[in-house]
C-alpha cells in the first residue's frame, strides 16, 4: 500500500537523525469529522506554502508558515494550536477536517475555522487514514484473536506499536511492528482490534516510530 510504504521511508529517514524512542505520541478521543486535513510528512509533502487559518468572519486566526532557517512559525503565534497533531519539528500538520467545495472545515480546539483548498494538502477519510498510521493499543482497545468482542484478548497486547494490514468497518487487523518496540523474540503478535465506537476513538495514533 502506498500509505504504508511512506510510513517506512518516513521511520527510515527520521531514525538516521533521531532516536526512535522519542517520538512523539498523541492520542485525541473525539472523531469529529468525516476524515483528516494533512500537511506533512505522512503523504511525504515538506510544507512550502502557507496555510492560512480563517475564522468565520474571515479574520486571520494564524498562517502557518516556514521560515528560511525551515523552521515552522504561527503568524501571528497563539499560544497553543489544538488540532489532531502538530508536531513542527517533524513536518506533521493534520487537522480533524470536513471537505466543502474548494475549502476545508478544520477544528481548532473546539472551534471550526476554514482553509481554503491547494495542491499541498491531502484529504483522506478516516479508513484510509487508519489503515496507514501506526497504533497503540488500550484498556479500551484490546488485541482478539478473532473480531468479536467476545473473542479471547491476546496477552501483554499493549507491550508493542502495530501496523494496520487491513480495515473492516470498526475492526482493524493488526500486527506488531518489528523496526518499532518490536516484536516478542521468534512470534508475530497479530490479532484484531476495534479502533472506534461511533464517535469515540479507542486507539492511540502514532504519527513516527
Amino acid at each position: 500500500m502506498k500509505i504504508k510504504t511512506q510510513f517506512i521511508l518516513i521511520y527510515i529517514f527520521f531514525c538516521g537523525l533521531y532516536s526512535c524512542n522519542s517520538q512523539p505520541k498523541k492520542s485525541l478521543n473525539d472523531i469529529k469529522t468525516e476524515g483528516v486535513l494533512i500537511a506533512g510528512s505522512i503523504t511525504h509533502y515538506r510544507l512550502e506554502e502557507d496555510i492560512k487559518i480563517v475564522n468565520n468572519d474571515n479574520t486571520i486566526y494564524t498562517t502557518i508558515s516556514r521560515k528560511e532557517n525551515q523552521e515552522i512559525v504561527l503568524r501571528p503565534q497563539v499560544k497553543k494550536i489544538e488540532i489532531r497533531a502538530f508536531y513542527p519539528d517533524y513536518d506533521i500538520i493534520i487537522f480533524d477536517a470536513d471537505k466543502k467545495e474548494n475549502e476545508y472545515l478544520v477544528y481548532v480546539g473546539s472551534e471550526v475555522k476554514r482553509i481554503v483548498s491547494y495542491s499541498g494538502l491531502t484529504y483522506m477519510n478516516w479508513e484510509d487514514f487508519i489503515s496507514g498510521i501506526y497504533l497503540g493499543l488500550t484498556d479500551e482497545s484490546p488485541l482478539k484473536t478473532l473480531k468479536d468482542d467476545n473473542s479471547e484478548t491476546i496477552k501483554d497486547y499493549k507491550l508493542y506499536s502495530y501496523e494496520v494490514t487491513s480495515v473492516e468497518g470498526d475492526w482493524l487487523k493488526v500486527r506488531c511492528l518489528k523496526d518499532c518496540e518490536g516484536c516478542p523474540s521468534g512470534t508475530m503478535v497479530e490479532g484484531w482490534v476495534k479502533w472506534r465506537n461511533k464517535n469515540q476513538l479507542l486507539v492511540e495514533l502514532f504519527y513516527l516510530c
